[in-house]
């Protein structure tokens, strides 16, 4: 009877090192814990959000230096117009979309840990 090889070790995985980051970008934890499709998921709806945000916030930016710098500031709805200049709404909504996909993969990594801590008992 051939002996079968006995199994590899398994690489423990840093729990702070995932914390952090999952901090850092949300859940780039979770991929480092293994669970890549979800976490890339939630990585990339981040990201999106993030660079989404930013983007609108530049372009609103440039909106209101614009209108701000010009010489006709003080004719016709000019100074109402700077307060129309960034997308209040669009920025709100894609802060409470990046903080829910924060705090979804806080609690999913907090998961992951707590599987992680149970040690395997062999059947």
């Amino acid at each position: 009877m051939a002996a079968t090889p006995p199994p590899l070790p398994s690489a423990r995985k840093d729990l702070r090192l995932a914390s952090a980051l999952n901090l850092s970008i949300p859940g780039v934890g979770l991929i480092y814990l293994g669970q890549r499709k979800l976490g890339a998921a939630l990585a990339l709806g981040f990201i999106a959000c993030f660079v989404t945000a930013l983007g609108m916030f530049i372009i609103g930016y440039g909106r209101y230096l614009s209108l701000a710098m010009s010489d006709k500031l003080m004719e016709g709805d000019t100074i109402e117009q700077t307060g129309r200049a960034f997308p209040r709404f669009w920025l709100a909504g894609l802060a409470l979309a990046a903080s829910a996909i924060h705090v979804f993969s806080m609690l999913l990594l907090r998961a992951a840990k707590r599987r992680l801590a149970v040690p395997n008992v062999p059947r």
